[in-house]
């Protein structure tokens, strides 16, 4: 799993919750791309954003599977420290993030 401040991801666990599944975490790391190659040769399963998975998993040798419809797409967003909001360099690659994400997901 992807580690988080808690220890769930709540967008994998809530669904499996909810069918009365949980999940043997055996590797909790950080960040995607090293959790990625971290599987390779392994019988690991990995969630990752879909757009990750298609560009990786040839890259990294995995298999890629399409998750139970029980888990959703999710959002992501961005956040920073507020004494940022106005900087004229942070706010030109916040834009920057946003047209990039827009061209991906044809927004």
């Amino acid at each position: 799993m992807i580690l988080t401040g808690d220890g769930h991801q709540a967008m994998v666990d809530r669904p499996l919750a909810a069918l009365g599944l949980k999940r043997r975490v055996a590797l909790r790391i950080p960040f995607f791309i090293p959790a990625v190659f971290a599987i390779t040769e392994t019988d690991l399963v990995l969630t990752v954003p879909r757009t990750l998975a298609t560009i990786t998993a040839r890259l990294a040798g995995l298999r890629k599977v399409e998750p139970p419809r029980e888990i959703r797409p999710f959002p992501y967003f961005m956040s920073w420290h507020s004494r940022l909001t106005n900087e004229a360099s942070h706010a030109w690659l916040r834009e920057q993030i946003r047209v990039a994400a827009r061209s991906i997901h044809g927004k």
